[in-house]
Parts: structure tokens; sequence; C-alpha cells
């Protein structure tokens, strides 16, 4: 919740400082630029714009950070897509803002053109790191039981040698969640370490609203997954009670 808020607030500060402030220091690109140029460039226009971007992105972390604390937890994703889609929006929109970028015809020069090209190349890099990201976290957590113990698969995932389990069991609630400490939650799909109240740091392997889950102590430490179904959970379940 407090990431969420305080990026928010950090990015809508950003925003009001070049829009309403006039710190246009703080473009990228404009305070390198000579003095002759930035009197072609329509500044106002430039901060407005940009401005604007910063305070949707701001209000999108905002918005998520207080669903997040009303227990409605959708993730990180529409929040940093949206961040990394502006800021490849601002890079492209603010050739518009210098008509040096543009030559007799109309067209972006070459310069101009190769300037937009490394961060686009970036944004897009970015984004399909966050779509595999994204796909990860949401796909149903894979469990299978080999000779050299129970093996979860995936983000986070890791095998656990059947001498290291402790206790086990079947249980239709997860503990009372407080934070994310290091981990993806999209949604009701929780993988990673988080912090509880029963047990303090647990790591998670759920989807949040389909129990039931398995509970079991590995290492000193609490882990709780669930798999596609309840079905298979239960049958996940039992397995691992005969394997030991």
């Amino acid at each position: 919740m407090w990431f969420y808020l305080i990026t928010g607030g950090f990015l809508v500060a950003i925003g009001l400082a070049v829009h309403a402030f006039k710190m246009h220091f703080l473009i990228a690109g404009y305070n390198t630029m000579s003095a002759d140029r930035r009197k072609n460039v329509d500044i106002r226009g430039l901060a407005r714009m940009m401005g604007i971007c910063m305070y949707l992105c701001g209000g999108v972390f905002a918005a998520t950070g207080i669903l997040d604390a009303l227990g409605t937890r959708i993730g990180m994703f529409p929040a940093f897509a949206l961040l990394i889609v502006s800021v490849l929006f601002m890079a492209i929109r603010a050739q518009k803002y210098d008509p040096s970028q543009y030559d007799e015809s109309g067209k972006l020069r070459r310069e101009a053109v190769a300037q937009i090209a490394v961060p686009a190349a970036i944004v897009v890099s970015v984004l399909i790191l966050v779509a595999i990201l994204f796909i990860g976290s949401s796909r149903p957590t894979r469990a299978t039981l080999q000779d050299e113990g129970l093996r979860i698969h995936g983000m986070y995932g890791r095998l656990y040698p059947w001498d290291s389990l402790g206790d086990i069991r079947l249980i239709d609630e997860l503990p009372s969640i407080e934070r994310r400490v290091n981990g993806s939650g999209l949604g009701a799909n929780l993988k990673g370490y988080f912090r509880t109240t029963q047990y303090g740091v647990v790591m998670l392997f759920v989807n949040a609203e389909a129990p039931p889950f398995v509970l079991f102590e590995s290492d000193g430490g609490i882990v709780i997954f669930n798999t596609g179904s309840a079905d298979e959970t239960r049958a996940v379940y039992k397995e691992i009670l005969a394997r030991r």
C-alpha cells in the first residue's frame, strides 16, 4: 500500500513542479539545449503535457494503493504499464513542441527519429519483460512430487527436500496478510514473501480466492500453496502425506 501511495505522491509532485511551478530544468533534454534552441520550444505546452501525464500516472498509483488498503489487490501491472506507456508517449509527443525537429516538409528530421528510437526500444523491451512477469505471476502454481522432495515450479519456486518438511496441513483460509515483502501480487495471485499476522513472513504460492491451501514448515519457515483447482490441491496434499 505505502509503496503505491508514496510513488503516486512523488509522480504528482513531479508533475506539479514541471507544470505549475515551472521547474523546467527537470525536463530531460530541455536543460541541456542551447539558449537559442530553447527559444523555439513551446515550453508551456510541453510542461502542461508532461504534467498531465504525471498527474494521471500518480493518480493510478495512489488509487492502486487505496484499493490495496481496502483489500482489493489489482497488482502493480496496470500502474507500471501506464507509467511505461506514458514515458514512451511523452518522448514522442515532446517533439511536437520543438519546431526545429521538423524539416521544411513537416517531417521529423532523422536525428529526431533516432532520439525517439532509443527510448522507444527501451520502453518496448520493458513492456515485454513486464508482460512475461505478469503471465508468470498469474498462472496457477504447479507442484510436483519428486524423489528428492516437493518441487514448486515457477516464480520463486524451489525444491523442498522431504527431510526438511515439518508440520503439513490443509487449511481453508489464508492467514491475515499485512503486506508484501518481496513478491508479486496480481489480483488474487500472490507469489513470494508476504508478512502475515499469525506467522510473520511466509512464502506464498496461492490464488487467494481458490481454497483450500496446503501449509507446511520447511527450514524454519512457513510455505503455503495451492494449485489450479481445489480437487488438485487436495490430491497433492494427500500425495505429500503418503510420501512422508
